[in-house]
Order: C-alpha cells, then sequence, then structure tokens
C-alpha cells in the first residue's frame, strides 16, 4: 500500500504540474480551463491501465487518502481559473470550488468510461476535446434560469 500511494503521488503531482503550467499561462480563463480538460484528458487516454489505476481500480484507505488529498488539488487548480473567468465575466458559477469538483469529477469518469472503450481507436484528442467542450459548457454565462423557464414553456 505504500509503494501504491507513492506511485499515485508521484503520477499525480506530475498531472497537476501539468495544469499549474497551463493555468499560469496569459491566456484568458476559458482557453485554459479547455487546455487544462483536454490535456489532462488526453494524456490519461494515452496510458489507460495506468489512468485506471490511478484514478478508479479499488485501493487499500491509504492509497484512497493519497488519491483524494491529490484529485483535491486538481480541482483546486480548476477552482483558481474558474474564479479568474468569474472576476473577469468570461465564465459564469456561484461557486468555482464546486464547479471545478464537477469539471474534475466529469473529467476523470469520461477518462475511464473512453479509456476502456477507446484504447484499440487512439482517437484520444477528438476524446480529449470532447471533454473540454463539456466541461466548459457548464460554466458559460448562460444560467440554469433561462434554461429551466425555457423547458418549463416546452412542457
Amino acid at each position: 500500500a505504500e509503494l501504491c500511494a507513492r506511485l499515485v503521488a508521484q503520477v499525480s503531482k506530475r498531472e497537476f504540474d501539468v495544469l499549474t503550467t497551463i493555468a499560469s499561462t496569459d491566456l484568458p480563463a476559458p482557453e485554459r480551463l479547455a487546455a487544462m480538460a483536454e490535456t489532462f484528458t488526453r494524456r490519461a487516454l494515452q496510458a489507460p491501465n495506468l489512468a485506471y489505476a490511478i484514478i478508479a481500480e479499488p485501493v487499500d484507505p491509504e492509497v484512497e487518502e493519497v488519491r483524494l488529498k491529490w484529485r483535491g488539488r486538481i480541482a483546486a487548480r480548476f477552482a483558481d481559473v474558474l474564479a479568474d473567468g468569474v472576476r473577469d465575466k468570461y465564465l459564469a458559477c456561484d461557486d468555482p470550488e464546486i464547479a471545478a469538483a464537477c469539471v474534475t469529477g466529469a473529467m476523470m469518469e469520461a477518462i475511464i468510461f473512453s479509456g476502456r472503450a477507446t484504447s484499440d481507436r487512439q482517437d484520444y484528442g477528438a476524446i480529449a476535446g470532447q471533454v473540454a467542450v463539456f466541461c466548459l459548457g457548464g460554466v458559460t454565462p448562460q444560467t440554469l434560469d433561462d434554461t429551466l423557464i425555457q423547458f418549463d414553456k416546452e412542457a
């Protein structure tokens, strides 16, 4: 368990550092957010078995604790970019931390499901792009109230 925890920490730190580099650029927040989601997803899909082991493989509690710590750090990096986007009026969300948790969870689930389904096709870029579009769509300026009103009118 200790060896697995170190492996999870090492791989997670490497990916966190990549996200941090993207988050630190001067690009507008929506572009940084999309690049972060696309890059994280594409890199994970290139090694789907490792991604599954790091993200979802049943593990001892010691390993799960390390996994959750790094997942929280990744979500915090997304929250920083989301907060920048809200401040600069590029993005809309009431709570960047909650939105970041949603983005992180959506990315990781997409990696697990699409990684196993596409490991022989290697269309990682297309899948990663779809994940990025989905993640960005959740924080675009259209409000949920507008969407719900539209559904009410159709009902």
